[in-house]
């Protein structure tokens, strides 16, 4: 399936995000369960009902909210930018998005109190730059870019549970930020995918915790 350009600006998004509006929210009888949400069309980014296109490596974005309201972002190891990201990994042949998520989350961070409470409707796409692409080796040589899936993941657990040295590192550094932060403090070529998360889950963020959702310290039945 083709990806469609969401147009017109990134100025335009990032205003929205600004005004914190252009967020459809579909929450059920609970805002505990899990909440889709479509693209408002008026960001520039890519997107995608689906991640058929064989250039991108289909991929879940990860973003952790704790009780209050903040969201995780860690550096990853080889960044000499100084930026900072949310958790992201491939998905297995087969797998499901959402069970990537969790098993990212916890591969990554060592999170297990957790549970997804939204997500993106649509696939947000990115692209390599020219230099990463150069670098690339092995199977990854064939991609242009990451296909990704977005999971709002409400972390119940104390922060003592998170622990970012695993078996196969991938951050040296984390910490707790405003989701609003992010598009400003992410590598460039992710900063318009970081943008529509943004705009699209700071809505979520603000009703769970209006809510009392976020203060509940315990896996609920799904």
């Amino acid at each position: 399936m083709a990806s469609m350009l969401i147009t017109p600006s990134l100025r335009s998004a990032t205003n929205a995000l600004r005004r914190s509006t252009g967020a459809s929210l579909n929450f059920g009888a609970s805002n505990l369960k899990r909440a889709h949400i479509s693209i408002n069309q008026t960001q520039k980014c890519v997107a995608s009902t689906s991640y058929s296109d064989e250039e991108y490596r289909p991929n879940v974005g990860i973003c952790i909210v704790n009780s209050q309201g903040l969201v995780f972002s860690a550096q990853r190891c080889d960044d000499v930018q100084n930026t900072w990201q949310m958790p992201q990994g491939g998905i297995d042949e087969g797998e499901d998005p959402a069970v990537a998520a969790l098993r990212e989350v916890e591969e990554e961070t060592s999170i297990s109190s957790a549970r997804i409470v939204g997500e993106l409707d649509q696939w947000l796409t990115y692209d390599f730059p020219t230099l990463v692409r150069q670098r690339l080796h092995g199977g990854w040589q064939k991609y242009k870019g990451q296909k990704q899936k977005w999971f709002l993941v409400y972390f119940y657990g104390d922060d003592s549970e998170i622990n970012i040295v695993t078996k196969e590192q991938e951050f040296k550094q984390w910490k707790w930020m405003k989701i609003e932060e992010l598009p400003e403090s992410v590598i460039p070529f992710k900063k318009d995918v970081y943008v529509v998360v943004a705009q699209q889950f700071a809505p979520m963020i603000k009703k769970l915790k209006e809510s009392g959702d976020l203060s509940v310290k315990a896996a609920l039945p799904t």
